[in-house]
């Protein structure tokens, strides 16, 4: 279990807990742990994610084993959510399996938890998930960030030491002619997808929606 530290004193940490449970082991419970990790988080809030390998009606599939029988008997037990939609299915199925959901998303001590499918695998059988626990924004100072144009820096003509009277003059006319080429941005809290990667994403999704019908 990790915990993760929040920007502001007075807000609680974020205690984040990944489970793995091979699909073969019988006799595999999630009691002992889970009854630790809620101690460990106290009123905190607490995600538990994983591959849990644990068949269950209740997260949509259309059998159930004694594990997951289990498993959804102690997540109502302990009040916890589970954020996992049934109708969007994490593990991508084949011609002989049907898509399931082996991965599971619970949360406690948080009252809006959004969790999405965002269907791109990274060449897995599995989907990549978000999940958002909302909270109050914190005030934070932008400031600027300088990029350098190193293919424009490259095309210049770049003095040979031998013409300068020393290393010192010659790195201050480098720095200047590199100074030439800089851009000066204002941060905000944007952060845009590469085009390129982001093209890359949504023909991936495309082509799999259209395998999928």
């Amino acid at each position: 279990m990790i915990k993760v530290l929040p920007l502001r004193r007075r807000d609680p940490p974020i205690h984040v807990l990944n489970i793995y449970s091979p699909p073969f082991k019988p006799r595999i419970t999630f009691g002992e742990v889970f009854y630790g990790v809620l101690k460990s988080a106290d009123k905190a809030p607490l995600v538990i994610v994983g591959d849990f390998n644990a068949p269950s009606r209740h997260w949509g599939y259309h059998f159930e084993q004694a594990r997951g029988r289990k498993l959804a008997e102690l997540t109502s037990t302990l009040r916890l959510t589970l954020l996992t939609d049934p109708a969007c299915p994490t593990r991508m199925g084949n011609s002989v399996t049907r898509d399931t959901c082996p991965d599971l998303s619970l949360v406690r001590n948080s009252r809006d938890a959004p969790w999405e499918n965002l269907e791109g695998t990274l060449s897995s059988d599995r989907s990549l998930l978000r999940i958002i626990l909302l909270a109050k924004a914190a005030r934070r100072m932008w400031g600027q960030a300088k990029l350098t144009n190193w293919y424009q820096f490259r095309l210049q003509d770049v003095p040979p030491v031998l013409l300068t009277d020393s290393y010192t003059e010659w790195a201050k006319q480098i720095n200047a002619l590199q100074q030439q080429h800089v851009t000066i941005l204002q941060t905000t809290e944007k952060n845009p997808t590469a085009y390129h990667l982001m093209h890359i994403w949504l023909a991936h999704r495309s082509i799999t929606k259209r395998w999928k019908k």
